[in-house]
């Protein structure tokens, strides 16, 4: 693993609700396996088998731990104490400039039901893309959402992420095929808005 890929110092790890951002994990697999197995629309939307054993739990955390080695992904489990409730991560890394000079990745994300519409999966979405973009000084992040997904356009919106177009008939599930939408988010414009954030919350302390 290139080590700028795994030194992850400088990512703010805390969350609302007292939640928090780490690596995940082998012994995830039993939290991991609950949580797939009580949330179908995670299934549905991140593509996911239901996890019957505890074995094919593991077998998706050493899959997902192989591709950080090879430095084409990186996960990090949201957790509550250390009870894994989500996840957010990055796939498609490329971390070395391409014959076209870019840096890019695509990111995603999902959390388990009782903890959603708290703020949690922006802060956290946040969190990595200001790791991902100051860091790792990613040029382009990508994201999409199946078309009729409200919640996760929401969140991809209040990100600042601009939409781009759509995959007609990408995803093919319960025998009908579905629209991707897909937005993307520049370097430069992560660090204007960051500027303007910054502004304003000056701006509300000295009020």
């Amino acid at each position: 693993m290139n080590e700028n890929v795994g030194n992850t110092s400088r990512l703010r790890s805390v969350l609302p609700k007292g939640l928090r951002l780490r690596p995940i994990r082998l012994r995830d697999a039993p939290q991991l396996r609950r949580v797939l197995q009580e949330n179908e629309d995670i299934r549905k939307f991140m593509g996911y088998a239901a996890l019957t054993s505890l074995q094919e739990a593991a077998r998706l955390i050493r899959s997902v731990n192989a591709e950080e080695e090879a430095d084409v992904a990186r996960w990090w489990a949201i957790v509550d104490g250390d009870r894994l409730v989500g996840a957010v991560f990055f796939l498609r890394l490329e971390l070395n400039p391409s014959r076209w000079g870019q840096k890019t990745g695509t990111l995603g994300y999902w959390l388990d039901q009782p903890y959603r519409n708290k703020g949690v999966v922006t802060a956290a979405a946040r969190s990595v893309l200001d790791f991902a973009f100051c860091g790792w000084e990613l040029h382009k992040v990508k994201i999409g959402h199946v078309k009729f997904n409200a919640a996760s356009q929401a969140v991809i919106r209040k990100l600042g992420f601009r939409r781009i177009g759509i995959e007609r008939r990408e995803f093919h599930w319960h025998g009908k095929w579905m629209d991707h939408v897909i937005y993307e988010l520049l370097r430069t414009q992560w660090k204007s808005m960051k500027r303007l954030r910054s502004r304003s919350a000056l701006k509300r302390r000295s009020s």
